[in-house]
């Protein structure tokens, strides 16, 4: 049998052991020195804190009574606290985006609107329509434009 741990020491002590868990226990402590000396270490102890305890008078033992801490009552926190910090939110917020619309990328003027500009000389492209001319933009495969006036 392997040496005897200390919970079952501590349970031979105690009287805890079953029957057949005690005479194991005094067969393994007839034959091993370790566990001789590690439960007479283990009754020494006890005995000692028998005897300690024994000598304690109540009355000689001042216990402090128990004095709850003081807790601070903590103000709600009104809403009133925070505007400030959701209008320097708001704020720039709105900084950054006027900021991005200036510097923003230009719309892409798609190339018919520049010929048409281009064709009228920038004069008011309504013009024509009054003089019933219409103009036909052909543009081919390769992404060339044509512009063609027609007048009636």
């Amino acid at each position: 049998m392997n040496c005897l741990s200390n919970d079952i020491i501590q349970s031979y002590i105690d009287n805890e052991l079953s029957i057949s868990e005690l005479d194991a226990v005094n067969s393994h402590l007839l034959q091993c020195e370790k566990c001789q000396v590690k439960l007479n270490e283990r009754e020494n102890d006890v005995q000692l804190l028998k005897s300690n305890l024994a000598s304690l008078n109540p009355g000689s033992v001042k216990l402090s009574e128990f004095i709850y801490p003081k807790v601070k009552k903590q103000k709600p926190k009104l809403i009133l606290y925070r505007i400030p910090h959701v209008a320097a939110a708001l704020l720039l917020i709105l900084l950054v985006l006027i900021y991005t619309s200036r510097n923003g990328k230009v719309a892409d003027i798609p190339e018919r609107e520049i010929k048409l500009h281009e064709f009228y000389e920038g004069k008011d492209p309504n013009e024509l329509w009054h003089d019933k001319t219409q103009i036909i933009f052909l543009e081919d495969e390769f992404g060339n434009i044509t512009i063609t006036p027609l007048t009636f």
